[in-house]
């Protein structure tokens, strides 16, 4: 299993060049692949937002989404600041250096579009059975 880090750093293959993985961490910077799986999962839950805006079963999420100002805003800012955390917030956020590559963002882009697909098929399943 591969980390996504440059460097190996599996102390059973090399007891002699063995390093603690806090000072790999420094060394190399964070795992690109953990990145990732926080992108990820920020992606999905603000794509997600569009779903918690509509409570009465309708399927139309981005019905009237242009009436309510102060949600786009947010909207916008919430996405731009998921930007910033993934391109510039590197070491302090421990993310990894460079940012993430444009196919990793293809990615969490087409994982948080199943969020409206999910919610979807929920919006198929009857009352009855699931209240």
């Amino acid at each position: 299993m591969y980390s996504g880090r440059v460097s190996d750093r599996d102390p059973e293959k090399n007891l002699k060049n063995a390093i603690l993985y806090i000072n790999a961490d420094k060394i190399h910077g964070a795992s690109r692949h953990l990145s990732n799986v926080f992108n990820v999962f920020v992606v999905m839950t603000i794509f997600n937002l569009m779903n918690s805006r509509i409570v009465d079963g309708s399927f139309n999420i981005l019905k009237g989404v242009f009436n309510n100002p102060t949600f786009c805003i947010i909207y916008i800012l919430i996405w731009g600041c998921q930007v910033a955390i993934i391109f510039i917030g590197s070491d302090a956020l421990k993310i990894s250096r460079g940012g993430l590559h444009g196919y990793h963002w293809l990615i969490a882009c087409i994982i948080g579009f199943t969020t409206w697909i999910a919610s979807a098929v929920f919006k198929l399943l009857p009352d009855s059975i699931f209240p």
